[in-house]
């Protein structure tokens, strides 16, 4: 829906700097024209920069480019995951060392098994080495600066 909306606006600035009916514009291989001419056209690139720099705007039009889709589903999104790492601690110097790694992830539909593979095992891993081994520390750090730099 936020494409959508992106499209509509886009389609109504374009509209506006071709000097042409909002309905009499297409959109096709990344350009914005007048149905009949495409060598006239602006490039999505064009309008996002003209969304953003806001200088010539059909009136009433907000400036930017992004867009949230407004929705009126009652239902939300439930991701349902359980993970199990069994561990091994060595009381003594703190050696951890993991033994199993369990993951179970419900995530409907698999269109590409192996893309939805390599994400959890990536997760897995950028987990496990948050939790082992990466560490956050403070540091303090002096800086001095004359006012003439």
């Amino acid at each position: 829906m936020a494409t959508r909306k992106i499209k509509e606006k886009a389609k109504l600035l374009t509209s506006h700097l071709l000097e042409a009916a909002v309905e009499d514009i297409d959109y096709a291989n990344g350009k914005f024209f007048v149905r009949g001419f495409p060598e006239t056209h602006k490039t999505i690139q064009d309008i996002a920069l003209m969304a953003n720099v806001a200088w010539n705007m059909p009136q009433g039009m907000e400036p930017g480019s992004r867009r949230r889709p407004s929705t009126t589903r009652r239902t939300s999104s439930i991701h349902s995951a359980r993970h199990v790492a069994v561990v091994e601690v060595d009381p003594e110097t703190g050696h951890i060392e993991l033994k199993r790694y369990v993951a179970v992830d419900d995530c409907g539909h698999q269109i590409n098994p192996m893309i939805v593979e390599g994400q959890v095992h990536g997760g897995v891993v950028q987990g496990i080495g948050q939790a082992l081994w990466e560490a956050a520390r403070s540091t303090t750090t002096t800086a001095s600066c004359s006012p003439d730099r």
